[in-house]
C-alpha cells in the first residue's frame, strides 16, 4: 500500500464515492505471516478491540491456523455475540460487572460448553462473581490481570491498569482464591504496555527516545519477575490454562518469557500510524477516503469529514496521516476536523473537486467505528465488501 501512487489509489477505488475504508489483504498476510515468526514459539490471541470486524476476525482465525488461541474480547456483550459465530476461545481483556441478563446469557453459554473468561484483579471481582455463579449453578472461570507497569519516583511508566503491581499484593489475592466456590482460576494476564504501547521513535529528539529505550530495558526485568512468580504461585491452586502477555510493540520480548504460553496481537494486523515510530515495522493495511469538497487556497484543499482522531494522551500522533496525494499534510492549527479537514498541498498531483485523499488512522480498531463497510482490496482490485462492527448494528463501547 504504500508504495502505490495517487492515480493507482484513484484507479483501483474508481466508481467508489468517498467516505469509505479499505483494507489491503496483501499486507494483511504479510502481517500475519510477521506475527507468527516474532512471537515464536508462542500461541497467538487475537484483540477483538482492534479489529472490529467480524470478517476480518474469521479471516485472522484461519490464517493463523492451529497458533491461534482464541479472542480478546472488550465487552461481555460483544462475547455473546461472537460466541454466536465462533467456537473458541473467549478471554475479557478488562474486568466488567456483568448485569443479571448478561449473567445469565453467560452462564448458558457456558453450560453450553463455551469457553469464556472474565478479568478480575480484586476479591471484590471476584466476590460478584462467585455469587452469579452460585446463582445459576455453573462454575466461571477467571484470569488474574497482572500490573506490569514500572514503579519509579514520580513516575508510572506504563498504565494504570490492575492492582496486581507486586508480589506482596499478588500473594494477598491468590491466597484467598480458594474462598470461591463457583469460580476457578485458568490464567494469568500480564500486559507489558510500556513496552508493547509505547513507540521506539516516540519524541523525534535522540535524547528523550535513548532514554525511554533505557525505561524500556529497565522495565523487562519486572515484567519478566512479576508475571513468572505469578504464575508460580496460581500454579500451586490451580491448573493454568494459559499465561497471556505482550503486544504488538512487544512480541519478541515476551515470546522470549518463558512463562508466557500465548501472546495478544491485534494492532499489528492493521498497523495504524501510531506504529510508525517503532524500529520493527508492520505494513500498513487499513485506511480510509475523505473527498475534496472545496479550495481555501492555491496551496490548500479541504475534505469532507476526517476527524477520527484516536484515544489516548492529547498529541499530534493521535491525528490521522495522509497516504496519497504526496506533499498533503494536515495544517497544526486545524489539524482533522470534526466535519472538515483542511489539507495544505505542496504536490505535482493535480487534485480537483470529488477526489479522494487517503488517510491512516493513527489507532487500529477505532477507525471501523466510522464505518459500516470495508472495501477489500487483494492485488490491486476490489475483491469483496466485509462488514465492521457498525455494518452489523453493534456498539459495544
Amino acid at each position: 500500500m504504500e508504495d502505490l501512487i495517487y492515480k493507482d489509489f484513484k484507479a483501483i477505488f474508481n466508481g467508489h464515492t468517498p467516505p469509505y475504508s479499505f483494507l489491503f489483504l496483501d499486507e494483511l498476510d504479510k502481517n500475519i505471516d510477521l506475527s507468527l515468526k516474532r512471537a515464536g514459539d508462542k500461541q497467538i490471541r487475537v484483540a477483538t478491540k482492534s479489529v472490529r470486524s467480524k470478517d476480518v476476525l474469521k479471516y485472522l482465525a484461519q490464517k493463523l491456523g492451529n497458533r491461534f488461541n482464541g479472542f480478546m474480547c472488550f465487552h461481555l456483550d460483544e462475547v455473546l455475540w461472537l460466541s454466536e459465530h465462533f467456537k473458541t476461545s473467549f478471554l475479557m481483556g478488562y474486568p466488567q460487572k456483568p448485569n443479571e441478563v448478561q449473567a445469565r446469557k453467560l452462564a448458558q453459554r457456558v453450560q453450553a460448553g463455551h469457553e469464556i473468561i472474565f478479568m478480575v484483579d480484586s476479591t471484590e471481582q471476584l466476590e460478584h462473581l462467585n455469587r452469579i455463579g452460585e446463582m445459576f449453578s455453573v462454575k466461571f472461570e477467571y484470569c488474574l490481570d497482572l500490573d506490569m507497569s514500572l514503579k519509579l519516583p514520580g513516575l508510572n511508566f506504563g498504565v494504570f491498569r490492575s492492582p496486581l503491581d507486586n508480589q506482596n499484593k499478588v500473594d494477598q489475592l491468590v491466597s484467598k482464591l480458594k474462598d470461591y466456590e463457583h469460580v476457578s482460576c485458568v490464567g494469568l494476564m500480564g500486559y507489558e504496555a510500556q513496552i508493547a504501547g509505547v513507540r521506539d521513535k516516540l519524541y523525534d529528539n535522540f535524547l528523550l527516545d535513548f532514554v525511554v529505550g533505557l525505561l524500556k530495558s529497565f522495565s523487562v526485568k519486572k515484567v519478566y519477575q512479576l508475571r513468572a512468580y505469578a504464575t508460580k504461585k496460581a500454579s500451586e491452586l490451580f491448573k493454568l490454562k494459559f499465561v497471556n502477555g505482550g503486544g504488538t510493540g512487544s512480541l519478541e520480548v515476551t515470546a522470549k518469557d518463558h512463562s508466557v504460553t500465548e501472546i495478544t496481537v491485534g494492532s499489528g494486523y492493521f498497523a495504524p500510524a501510531l506504529f510508525d515510530g517503532y524500529d520493527k515495522r508492520f505494513h500498513p493495511a487499513l485506511g480510509y477516503a475523505m473527498a475534496v469538497q472545496r479550495r481555501p487556497s492555491e496551496s490548500m484543499f479541504t475534505v469532507h469529514g476526517g476527524g477520527y482522531v484516536a484515544s489516548g494522551a492529547v498529541g499530534r500522533d493521535k491525528a490521522p496521516v495522509i497516504i496519497s496525494p504526496k506533499g498533503a499534510s494536515l495544517i497544526k492549527n486545524e489539524m482533522a476536523g470534526e466535519v472538515q479537514t483542511p489539507v495544505e498541498y505542496k504536490g505535482l498531483q493535480k487534485i480537483e473537486l470529488g477526489d479522494p485523499v487517503f488517510f491512516r488512522h493513527s489507532k487500529a480498531g477505532e477507525l471501523l467505528e466510522r464505518f459500516k463497510d470495508i472495501l477489500v482490496v487483494r492485488e490491486g482490485k476490489i475483491q469483496e465488501t466485509w462488514k465492521s462492527y457498525r455494518g452489523e448494528e453493534k456498539c459495544f463501547l
